[in-house]
C-alpha cells in the first residue's frame, strides 16, 4: 500500500475537525498544527515549549521580533502545552486502540536555533556552547514526546518528523544578526549533519525541509520529505535516487499545498504521477521501488481553504492510487 500523509499544519482552530479530516483522508495520519490559534500552537512555539518543559534554562516568551529566552516558565509555554494537550486528547479519542502509522511533526535543532533570540537579541545560533546544549534539551524534549504518545496510542507505528525550513540558510550563511547588517558564518556540513544524529537515530525518524533539501545532512534519517515538484535539478534526483535504492523512506512532495481546488478535477493528481515516473526515469530507479514512497502535499496547509485541503488531500491520494494499480 502507498501511504499517503500530510506535513503538519492544517487551517483553522479546531483540532477535531483538523483531525477529521486527517483521519478520513491520509493512511498515515498525523498530528495537526494549527497556527491560526496563535502562539504556540505554531511549530516553533510547540517545540519550544517541549523544550522548556525539561529544561526551564530554555523557557521562552514571544517579543515583536519574533521568540527570546526569558528567565522564567510562562504563559505562552504553558499555552502552548495546553494546544498540544487538546490536539493529543482528539488524538486519543479518534485513533484509540487502533494499529497503523501515526506521524509528530518537531522543528529540528538548527531551525530553532536560527529562529529563538537569547536575551540580547542575538540568534541562539550565534553561541556554540547554546547549540550543543539546546540539541541535547531537544533531544530529551522529542523523546519524551514520543513516549507520552505512544502510552495514549499504544498500539501505532510512531514516526517523527524534525522540519528544517531554515536549514539550508543556516548551512549558507544567510542567518541574520541582530542588527542585521551582517549574518552568522556558514555552518560546516559535517557540523550540521553531527548535531542531527542524534534525533536521527529516534526510530522512524524524518527530515522534512520545504526549501531546497539538504541531502548532504540527511543520511542519518530513516527517511526524507520534500517539495519535489519545486526543485528539478541534477542534485534533487542525486539525492532521491541515494535514498530510495538505501532503502530509506522518501516522502514525496508532488501535489501543490495551494490552490489545487481551482485547477481541472485530476490535473493535480495526473501532474504528481507524471513526475514521479519522469523522475524514476530519469535517475534508473526500479519501478517497484515506487510503491515504497509516501505521498505527500508539497508543504504545509494552513494557508488552504478548507476546499483546497480536501483538494490537495484526494489528489495525494488519487497519485497514491495510480501507482498501485499501476
Amino acid at each position: 500500500m502507498v501511504l499517503t500523509t500530510g506535513i503538519g499544519s492544517m487551517p483553522g482552530t479546531s483540532s477535531f475537525e483538523a483531525t477529521a479530516v486527517i483521519s478520513g483522508e491520509l493512511s498515515l495520519p498525523h498530528l495537526p498544527e494549527l497556527p491560526q490559534r496563535g502562539p504556540g500552537a505554531d511549530l516553533i512555539g510547540r517545540t519550544a515549549a517541549l523544550v522548556e518543559s525539561v529544561a526551564t534554562d530554555f523557557s521562552v516568551d514571544t517579543v515583536p521580533t519574533g521568540w527570546r529566552l526569558s528567565d522564567r516558565p510562562g504563559g505562552v509555554g504553558r499555552r502552548a502545552l495546553s494546544f498540544l494537550g487538546e490536539d493529543l486528547d482528539v488524538a486519543e479519542e479518534r485513533y484509540g486502540r487502533q494499529p497503523g502509522p501515526f506521524k509528530l511533526q518537531l522543528a529540528g535543532p538548527w531551525t530553532m536555533l536560527a529562529s529563538l533570540e537569547n536575551r540580547s537579541g542575538q540568534p541562539l545560533l550565534s553561541d556554540p556552547g547554546i547549540v550543543r546544549e539546546y540539541a541535547a534539551a531537544l533531544l530529551l524534549a522529542a523523546t519524551a514526546h514520543l513516549s507520552g504518545v505512544a502510552r495514549r496510542l499504544p498500539d501505532r507505528e510512531l514516526w517523527l518528523q524534525l522540519d528544517e525550513p531554515l536549514l539550508p540558510v543556516v548551512l549558507g550563511g544567510g542567518i541574520r544578526r541582530a542588527s542585521k547588517w551582517s549574518a552568522l558564518p556558514p555552518v560546516p556540513v559535517a557540523e550540521g549533519r553531527a548535531l542531527l544524529e542524534p534525533l536521527a537515530q529516534l526510530d522512524r525518524s524524518l527530515l522534512h525541509c520545504c526549501a531546497r533539501f539538504p541531502f548532504e545532512v540527511a543520511g542519518d534519517f530513516s527517511g526524507v520529505s520534500l517539495d519535489l515538484l519545486r526543485y528539478r535539478d541534477e542534485e534533487t534526483d542525486h539525492g532521491v535516487g541515494e535514498t530510495v535504492e538505501s532503502g530509506r523512506t522518501l516522502v514525496a512532495g508532488v501535489v501543490p499545498s495551494l490552490g489545487v481546488e481551482h485547477l481541472p478535477p485530476g490535473a493535480a493528481a495526473a501532474n504528481g504521477y507524471d513526475h514521479l515516473q519522469s523522475l524514476w526515469s530519469r535517475t534508473g530507479l526500479v519501478g517497484a521501488s515506487l510503491r515504497d514512497i509516501v505521498i505527500s502535499p508539497t508543504c504545509g496547509l494552513a494557508g488552504a481553504t478548507p476546499a483546497g485541503v480536501r483538494a490537495s488531500l484526494d489528489a495525494a491520494k488519487e497519485v497514491a492510487h495510480r501507482i498501485e494499480t499501476t
